[in-house]
């Protein structure tokens, strides 16, 4: 499929909903070409009877393993963009702030903000949920922590980790400090 080429329309399947159990839960998937990502299959899935709704992008055009740096120093750094595939780490060292792919992480275009905004959520959500003291009380540090890069961002690395080699980062050129490494074997 070339940049110029309409989405292609590629199977249609209508299954039993895992949720409702209905035999009414549409799976599409079509081919597109995505910008920063290449050729992709968007898969979609729509439940006619209870309104279920997912979808996800499956990068077609895989690279080799990369690891990219890059150091977060200023409010205008915290604006560029990222791409991060369902196969992408992300790493801030510095603060001990990991997230790891799991088996349905999505795909997204955000920017460093949108980043951190995502690890305040997970952690309010594990705050707000949590039975044991001991987890809430760090979850609300950790809570402070973002809240402190996000508002005052003292520098910082952001590592992305794709083994698909697809993640990137958008209008790096502003950026003081960034390094893209090929990883060799695992």
């Amino acid at each position: 499929m070339e940049k110029t080429e309409e989405p292609k329309a590629l199977n249609v399947l209508t299954i039993r909903c895992p949720i409702c159990g209905n035999k009414t839960l549409q799976i599409k998937e079509t081919e597109y070409y995505i910008p920063y990502l290449g050729k992709a299959l968007l898969v979609s899935r729509y439940c006619s009877s209870c309104h279920y709704r997912k979808s996800e992008i499956v990068p077609l055009e895989p690279k080799r393993h990369q690891r990219i740096y890059v150091r977060i120093s200023s409010e205008d750094d915290l604006k560029v963009k990222i791409v991060r595939t369902s196969t992408t780490s992300i790493e801030i060292p510095e603060h001990g702030i990991y997230i790891y792919p799991g088996i349905d992480a999505p795909f997204f275009i955000t920017n460093v903000e949108g980043i951190l905004q995502r690890f305040y959520d997970a952690a309010r959500r594990i705050a707000i949920l949590s039975q044991n003291k001991e987890e809430r009380i760090a979850s609300m540090l950790f809570l402070e922590k973002i809240d402190r890069l996000r508002n005052d961002p003292s520098p910082f690395t952001l590592i992305l980790d794709d083994p698909a080699g697809l993640a990137k980062v958008i209008g790096s050129k502003k950026l003081k400090f960034i390094l893209v490494e090929d990883v060799e074997g695992d």
